[in-house]
C-alpha cells in the first residue's frame, strides 16, 4: 500500500489545482444537495424486537387518538401554602391555562385533572396530562415556546404552574463549543507546527470534510429517516479526526523536509508513510462505528454510519487534498530557522546534523528513554493507578434520564418532585399494559381480572380502570408502580407483570404487552447490555486483525486492545464517581448525580476504542519503521518517541479540549459524554500509549515484533513504514561523502563510497514542474539567465564508475538549513549547471532511478565551481527460490546478500513465482544466503558486475518429518505422556517430546537420513525408521505396561 499511497500523495501535488477544483465541486454538489433535498429529521424513536415497542404498535392500531408513544406533557398546579385547589378561583385560573395550551393543533388528548381524578388527597396539587400526536423532537417552535412560558410561572391567583414530561425534551443544537474547540486546535497546531500557514492547512481540510459529510447527511434524508443527533455526531467525530490525521501527514511532510527532500518528494515520503497509517486507523475508527449496528437500535445505527462515512471522507482528503494544498503552500509551511519540530532535522550540513540531534534531544526523546530505562517502576506506578480509578465503575448503574436528574431549579424536577409528593413518585413513570381481548366472551370483565391480578403485585401503587378500544378487540391498563421510573422497584415491576402476562395468556388466552415510557427505558438497557458482548468480539476481532497487519506482530495487536481494558475501566470508574456518586461535583456543576445513561457505555467503547487505536497507530508506526530500519527494540521505542511524541501530544491535546468544551452544557447528559470522552483520551493517549505500551514493549525486546512464519504468510504486507520505497529508490535521504571543488574528486572509489553510505538509502524523485530544452527546471531559468555573476555557478558532469554518462539525474543543492538552493537536470552527455543563491556551504544531491543517489559538499565563496559526480552501485541479483524435490517456487523465501567484511548488503523476500531481486550494489564478490520455512538454509557465492544483474537460482532441499501415534499393544488405545526420543545413527539424542491424550507425537525440521525412535515411560521399546527429504515418515509405536511378555516390540509403520 505505501507505493499506492505514495503514488497518489505525488500525483496529488503535481495535480493540484485539479484535486482542490475536484474537492470544492464536490463541497458545492453536496452542498446544493443538502439545500434543495433535505427533508426535515424524524426522531421517531423505535426498538424493534422488543416487548415495549410491540405494545406501541398495537396501541397505534388500536388505540390511535391516543398517540400512545408521542410526546408527553404533565401540567402540575400547586396551591399556595395551606390553601386548596378546589377553591373557585383556583379552578378558573387552571382552567384558563389548560385552555390555552388546548389551541395547539398538535394535542390529541387533554383532560382538566377535576375531571380526570388527578387532584391529590389534600387538595394541594393536581396535573393534567397532555398527549400529544407527534415525537418529542418534532414539536413545533410555538409548541415549545408556549410550554416553555407555562412552566415555572404563577397565575394571577397564586397558583404555581409547572412542566415535564418528555416534550420537555430541549431540541438537540449543534454546541457552541465546537467553536471553542476550532479555536483552541488552532492554537495547538500553531505551537506545534510554528506556522500559520502550516496550522491552516489541516483546519482547512478538517472543514471541508465535515462539510461534505455533513451535507451528505442532510442530503440523505430525502431518502432515509435520520435523527437530528447523527448531525451532531458526524460533527464532533469528522472534525477532530481530520484535523488529527491532517496533523500526522504534515508533520511527517515536515520531517522529510528538514532532511532535505523537495517538497514534492516529502509529500509523496509523507503520504507513502503515515498516510500508510492514517488510512488503518481511520479504517479501525469505521469499523467500531459501523459495528454498533448489531445492537439494533436503527437511529444509533443511523448515528454510527453516518460518523463512518464522514471519517472515511476525512481520510480520503488527508491523503489526496492535503498533498495538493501543501503544494501551493510549499515552502511556507516548513518550521522557521529558530523554530525546531521534533523530529525535524537541525539545521547545518548532513555531517553535523547526528550530532546536533544527540544533544539536544527533545522532551518526547526524553521521556521515551526514562520510560524504557524505567519500565518496571512505570509499570508499577500506573496499572496500579489506573485499577484503583476503575474500582467505582463496579457500581455502575445505567437508566435512562427522566425529570429527577434534570437541574433543581428548572420547572422539569419541580414538576417531578410536586407529582411525587402528590400521588408517590410512580405517577412520573406509568406503565401500559395493552392486551388483545378480541378472542374473550366479555372483554371488559377480562380486562378487569388483568387489573386485579396486577394490583395485587407488591410494586404496584394503583391500576387505573381499563378502557376498552370501539371494537371491542384491545384493553388498556395504566399502572402506578411505588416507585420512580428509573428504580429498582419499577424494573422489577415491569418483569413481574410480563411474567403473569405468560400466565394470563395461557388461562384466558389473552397476550398483553408491557409498555409505556419506564418500560421502554428498561427494554432500551436490556438490549445495550446484551449486545456489548458481541459488539466487543466484533470490534476487538477486527482491530487486532488491522493492527497484526499493520504491525507485523502478535504482541502488540494484544497488548494495545488489552491497554485499551485500562483506559474503558478508569473512564467508568469516573464517571461513576462524578455523575452518580457526586465526587467533584462542585468542580463540575453537576446538578444532581443519578444513573448512567444506558447507551454511555456501548457508545464510549465504540468512540474511545476507534480513537486509541489511531494514537496507538500514529506511535507505534514510527516505532516499527526505526525497528525495521535496523533500531535495536529499545531503541525503536525512543526513536518513536522523538518522531511521533509531538504529534500525539498535539493530537490529543486537541481532541481533549473539543470534547471538553461539551463539559459546560447545563445537561448533564451532554456535560457527563463530553467529560467521558475527554477523560478516556487523557488516561489513553498519555497513560496508555506514551507509557504502559512502550514500557511493555521494551520488557518484551525482541518478542515485540514476533510473528509466527505460518501467519507472516497469511497477513497481507501493508508495508506501513515504507521499506518498500526504501527499495525502489522512492524513499531516499541524501548520502555525505567527502570531495573537493573544483577538480576531481577525493575518495570516490567504489569501497570509500561503500563504507560510508547508510543503511537506509534511497533515491529522489523529480519534481513535476514546468523545463526548458535539457529538462532543467523553468522556475530557475531567470536567476541562471540573469546571473551576470558567474562565480556562483555550479557545474560538472554526472557519470557512473565505468565512465559512461549519466543522462536525466536529478540535481538538489541544499543550502546549510537543509532547504532547497536550486535544482537541474543533467542532460545526455552528464553536464548540469546550477547557481547558488549566494556565497555559503552547500549540499549537492545526485540521484536517478536506477543508481544509488550521492551528496557532495560544495563550498561556493568567489568563483566557479568545478565538480563531477560519480554514481556507483548500479549492480543488483535477480533470481528464483525453488523445491530440489519438485522445482516448486517457494514464495516468502529470504534472500540475504552479505560482504566480504560480514555486513548485510541487502535482502528480499521472494514473491509469488519465487523470484526475488536485490538492487542498488557495488560491483564485488557477496555470499548469497536462502532460506524459507521448513527448508535446509543454503549458501552460495556470487558476483555482481558493476551495472547490470546477476543470475542466482538457488534450490532448497526440503527437510522430513516424522509423525506418528503411540498405543497401547493389545487394545490399540492411546499411550498418553509416553517419552519419545529422536537419535542420530551415533545415537545422539537429537530431540524429545512427550506423546499427548491421543497418543500423538512429532518431529519436524529433519534431513534426510536414518533415525532412532526410543519411546520410553512404557516398557521401553526402539524402532529404526528412514526419513527422505521433503516427506512425511508415518510411524506407530505400540508400547505395554512392564510385566505383560510383549515389552520391546518394534513400532509399526502407520
Amino acid at each position: 500500500m505505501a507505493r499506492l499511497l505514495y503514488r497518489l500523495g505525488l500525483g496529488s501535488f503535481r495535480k493540484r489545482g485539479f484535486v482542490l477544483a475536484v474537492w470544492l465541486v464536490l463541497l458545492g454538489t453536496f452542498g446544493a444537495g443538502a439545500a434543495t433535498l433535505s427533508e426535515p429529521t424524524s426522531d421517531t424513536f423505535s426498538l424493534p424486537g422488543t416487548e415495549a415497542q410491540d405494545g406501541f404498535d398495537f396501541l397505534d392500531d388500536h388505540f390511535p387518538e391516543m398517540s400512545a408513544d408521542g410526546a408527553n406533557a404533565n401540567v402540575v398546579f400547586a396551591a399556595p401554602d395551606g390553601q386548596e385547589l378546589s377553591e373557585p378561583e383556583f379552578q378558573d385560573s387552571i382552567e384558563n391555562v389548560l385552555a390555552e395550551l388546548a389551541e395547539d393543533p398538535d394535542v390529541a388528548a387533554l383532560q382538566s385533572p377535576f375531571e380526570a381524578g388527578t387532584v391529590s388527597e389534600d387538595q394541594s396539587i393536581a396535573y393534567a396530562q397532555i398527549k400529544y400526536t407527534v415525537q418529542p423532537f418534532e414539536l413545533n417552535e410555538d409548541t415549545r415556546d408556549l410550554l416553555d412560558a407555562i412552566g415555572g410561572s404563577t397565575t394571577a391567583a397564586g397558583v404555581q404552574v409547572e412542566v415535564g414530561g418528555s416534550a420537555m425534551q430541549p431540541q438537540p443544537e449543534p454546541p457552541l463549543t465546537e467553536i471553542i474547540g476550532l479555536i483552541v486546535a488552532a492554537i495547538v497546531l500553531t505551537v506545534a507546527l510554528g506556522s500559520l500557514v502550516a496550522a491552516g492547512l489541516p483546519l482547512a481540510t478538517g472543514l471541508i470534510g465535515v462539510g461534505i459529510g455533513v451535507a451528505g447527511v442532510t442530503a440523505a434524508t430525502a431518502w432515509f429517516d435520520l435523527a437530528s443527533e447523527t448531525y451532531m455526531l458526524a460533527l464532533m467525530l469528522g472534525l477532530a479526526v481530520a484535523i488529527d490525521y491532517a496533523l500526522f501527514i504534515l508533520t511527517r511532510f515536515r520531517h522529510e523536509r528538514a532532511q532535505g527532500h523537495d517538497p514534492e518528494t516529502a509529500i509523496a515520503r509523507a503520504v507513502g508513510t503515515a498516510g500508510n497509517a492514517v488510512v488503518f486507523a481511520g479504517a479501525i475508527v469505521c469499523v467500531t462505528l459501523v459495528a454498533l449496528s448489531v445492537v439494533g437500535i436503527p437511529f444509533l445505527t443511523a448515528m454510527a454510519l453516518s460518523a463512518a462515512a464522514t471519517v472515511a471522507v476525512a481520510v480520503l482528503i488527508a491523503v489526496t487534498l492535503l498533498p495538493a494544498l501543501a503544494g501551493f503552500a510549499r515552502n511556507h509551511i516548513t518550521p522557521s530557522r529558530n523554530h525546531k519540530t521534533t523530529g525535524e532535522a537541525s539545521t547545518g550540513t548532513a555531517q553535523e546534523a547526528p550530532a546536533a540531534a544527540n544533544a539536544q534531544a527533545g522532551l518526547g526523546e526524553r521521556w521515551g528513554r526514562f520510560v524504557t530505562r524505567k519500565r518496571l517502576l512505570v509499570l508499577v506506578l500506573t496499572v496500579p493507578a489506573l485499577a484503583a480509578l476503575a474500582w467505582p465503575a463496579t457500581d455502575l448503574r445505567l437508566g435512562m434520564p427522566d425529570g429527577s436528574m434534570a437541574a433543581p431549579e428548572s420547572t422539569e424536577r419541580q414538576a417531578y418532585e410536586l407529582l411525587a409528593d402528590g400521588f408517590g413518585p410512580g405517577v412520573n413513570g406509568p406503565l401500559l399494559v395493552a392486551t388483545d381481548v378480541g378472542e374473550t366472551a366479555d372483554p371488559q370483565a377480562t380486562a378487569a381480572e388483568l387489573a386485579e391480578d396486577i394490583a395485587a403485585l407488591d410494586a404496584t401503587a394503583a391500576v387505573e380502570r381499563p378502557v376498552v378500544d370501539s371494537n371491542g378487540d384491545a384493553a388498556l391498563l395504566t399502572v402506578i408502580p411505588t416507585s420512580g421510573p428509573s428504580s429498582e422497584g419499577t424494573e422489577t415491576l415491569v418483569n413481574d407483570i410480563r411474567a403473569l402476562g405468560e400466565t394470563f395468556n395461557e388461562r384466558s388466552g389473552t397476550p398483553l404487552w408491557v409498555t409505556g415510557q419506564a418500560a421502554m427505558n428498561i427494554d432500551i438497557s436490556e438490549q445495550l447490555g446484551e449486545a456489548m458482548v458481541p459488539y466487543l468480539l466484533i470490534v476487538v476481532g477486527l482491530a487486532l486483525l488491522l493492527l497484526g497487519v499493520v504491525f507485523r506482530s502478535v504482541i502488540i495487536p494484544v497488548v494495545a486492545a488489552s491497554g485499551f481494558l485500562l483506559t474503558i475501566g478508569a473512564t467508568f470508574g469516573a464517571v461513576v464517581a462524578v455523575f452518580q456518586w457526586g465526587w467533584l461535583d462542585w468542580l463540575l456543576s453537576v446538578d444532581e448525580t443519578g444513573p448512567i445513561i444506558s447507551i454511555m457505555p456501548i457508545f464510549l467503547v465504540g468512540v474511545l476504542f476507534g480513537l486509541a487505536m489511531d494514537y496507538q497507530l500514529f506511535m507505534g508506526t514510527r516505532m516499527r519503521e526505526e525497528y525495521v530500519h535496523g533500531a535495536d527494540p529499545t531503541g525503536a521505542v525512543v526513536g518513536g518517541f522523538r518522531l511521533g511524541a509531538r504529534v500525539v501530544t498535539a493530537a490529543a491535546t486537541i481532541m481533549i479540549s473539543v470534547f471538553a468544551g461539551f463539559i459546560v452544557s447545563d445537561e448533564d447528559m451532554i456535560k457527563s459524554m463530553g467529560f467521558a470522552l475527554a477523560f478516556g483520551i487523557l488516561i489513553d493517549a498519555f497513560l496508555i500509549r506514551m507509557a504502559i505500551i512502550p514500557a511493555l514493549m521494551s520488557l518484551f525486546g525482541r518478542a515485540t515484533w514476533w510473528i509466527p512464519r505460518w501467519l507472516a504468510r497469511i497477513l497481507p504486507d501493508a508495508d506501513i513504514e515504507g521499506e518498500r520505497l526504501v527499495h525502489t529508490g522512492a524513499h531516499a535521504a541524501p548520502v555525505a561523502v567527502t570531495a573537493r571543488p573544483p577538480g576531481p574528486e577525493v575518495g570516490g572509489n567504489d569501497d570509500q563510497t561503500q563504507a560510508t553510505r547508510p543503511t537506509r538509502t534511497a533515491g529522489a524523485t523529480t519534481p513535476a514542474v514546468s523545463t526548458d530544452a535539457v529538462g532543467n527546471p523553468a522556475e530557475f531559468a531567470d536567476r541562471r539567465s540573469a546571473a551576470s555573476s558567474a562565480e556562483l555557478a555550479v557545474r560538472g558532469r554526472v557519470y557512473r564508475s565505468d565512465g559512461v554518462a549519466v543522462g536525466h539525474a536529478a540535481l538538489t543543492l541544499l543550502d546549510p538549513t537543509g532547504r532547497q538552493a536550486d535544482t537541474a537536470r543533467s542532460a545526455e552527455d552528464g553536464t548540469f549547471s546550477m547557481v547558488a543563491p549566494g556565497p555559503d556551504s552547500y549540499i549537492l544531491v545526485a540521484a536517478t532511478e536506477t543508481l544509488p543517489p550521492r551528496a557532495l559538499p560544495v563550498l561556493v565563496s568567489g568563483e566557479p565551481i568545478e565538480i563531477d559526480v560519480m554514481l556507483s552501485g548500479g549492480g543488483g541479483v535477480t533470481g528464483t527460490v525453488t523445491d530440489a524435490l519438485d522445482a516448486r517456487p517457494l514464495p516468502r523465501a529470504l534472500v540475504v546478500l552479505t560482504g566480504s567484511d560480514g555486513r548485510v548488503a541487502g535482502s528480499s523476500f521472494t514473491d509469488g513465482d519465487g523470484v526475488f531481486t536485490i538492487t542498488q550494489l557495488t560491483s564485488g564478490t557477496y555470499t548469497l544466503v536462502a532460506s524459507a520455512d521448513n527448508h535446509r538454509p543454503r549458501a552460495s557465492i556470487v558476483t555482481v558486475p558493476a551495472h547490470d544483474h546477476a543470475a542466482a537460482d538457488v534450490q532448497l532441499e526440503a527437510f522430513g518429518q516424522v509423525h506418528g501415534f503411540a498405543r497401547v499393544a493389545g487394545n490399540g488405545r492411546p499411550a498418553a505422556d509416553a517419552r519419545v526420543t529422536l537419535l542420530d545413527p551415533d545415537g545422539t539424542v537429537l530431540d524429545q517430546t512427550v506423546t499427548g491424550q491421543d497418543g500423538e507425537y512429532q518431529f519436524r525440521d529433519l534431513p534426510e537420513g536414518e533415525y532412532t525412535l526410543l519411546a520410553t515411560g512404557y516398557r521401553p521399546v526402539r524402532s529404526v525408521l528412514r526419513v527422505s527429504a521433503g516427506r512425511k515418515a508415518r510411524h506407530e509405536l505400540r508400547l505395554d505396561y512392564p510385566g505383560n511378555g510383549t515389552a520391546g516390540l518394534d513400532g509399526a509403520p502407520g
